[in-house]
């Protein structure tokens, strides 16, 4: 995944600090899997904030966060999908 640059210093840490909250939760999955993940939670955050270009680039930012949620949360679901895939994939009855 490639990192977001922002002109702004504390949009900056704000996205990093997302970013990083993002890595904490799903670091029990597959590499390939959070490679998934955060490729997916920054396309969000591009595309919002390519959308939203007339906003303040802070104001923006922490609209797309705010939206979606907080990654300790609604990461967590994800995660657990992933698991259970990965669990059924490596089932056998054998």
């Amino acid at each position: 995944m490639k990192p977001i640059e922002f002109k702004n210093n504390t949009s900056q840490r704000i996205y990093n600090d997302y970013i990083n909250r993002c890595k904490r939760v799903i670091k029990i999955l597959s590499e390939t899997d959070q490679n998934e993940c955060l490729m997916e939670v920054n396309s969000y955050i591009y595309e919002y904030m390519q959308n939203h270009q007339n906003e303040e680039e802070t104001t923006a930012l922490l609209n797309i966060t705010e939206r979606l949620g907080n990654p300790e949360i609604t990461l967590k679901e994800v995660v657990a999908a992933k698991k259970i895939d990965q669990a059924v994939k490596t089932f056998n009855l054998k």
